[in-house]
């Protein structure tokens, strides 16, 4: 665990470096305002604020004032958002690996398609609606759960339901697998049943 605690200080400013390089890159070209990249930046906020928040309510908790304000005040969703937003942040990278994956999917194979059109002709504001409200309706199963607890001031270890607990590693489960196949094959199987079907020209 410290292992991976040190790899996220130190990948933490990097990422940091590559957000602020591609902001100024949207400022300068058109090409890194398209859809794709729209939702690129919204996927990079988002692993920012995954980092951010882990850091604030994990490893910052041995800090002696951060840790009797986390026990002290736990009941009032303190202890529930450090638990539901490892599940919240995972639906948000999984839908958002869904979204890159149809975008990426419409242009490709779907060019002259009127919803290819306005995929891409969506506003950065549409954009972000989409990308932001999906993961948060998935998560009201997550967020609705309330009953969280630390088990002392010395551990700090987080104390849940077990059906909470499993209810919740189903439903990431169902999320996750989304993304093995985000994207409809007919398209493809069309298209080898055609190449097969048509004659072979020898040269």
């Amino acid at each position: 665990m410290m292992f991976y605690y040190g790899m996220s200080i130190v990948s933490l400013p990097l990422y940091l470096l590559v957000f602020v390089s591609f902001l100024r890159l949207r400022c300068v070209s058109k090409t890194y305002n398209s859809t794709f990249y729209s939702i690129l930046l919204q996927h990079c906020i988002a692993d920012l604020l995954a980092m951010i928040i882990f850091f604030a309510t994990n490893p910052m908790r041995v800090l002696p004032f951060i840790r009797e304000f986390y026990f002290n005040f736990q009941h009032y969703y303190i202890t529930a958002f450090s638990y539901n937003s490892v599940y919240f942040f995972l639906y948000i990278r999984c839908t958002g690996i869904v979204f890159l994956s149809l975008q990426r999917y419409y242009v490709i194979c779907c060019p002259t398609y009127r919803s290819t059109s306005k995929v891409q002709n969506a506003s950065a504001i549409t954009i972000i609606f989409v990308y932001w409200t999906v993961p948060t309706l998935l998560s009201i199963v997550v967020l609705k759960d309330t009953d969280f607890s630390y088990d002392s001031y010395e551990k700090m270890t987080i104390i849940a339901d077990q059906d909470v607990i499993q209810s919740d590693v189903q439903m990431s489960g169902v999320v996750t697998n989304s993304t093995k196949h985000p994207v409809p094959n007919s398209t493809f199987m069309r298209q080898k049943t055609e190449d097969l079907q048509e004659p072979q020209t020898m040269f």
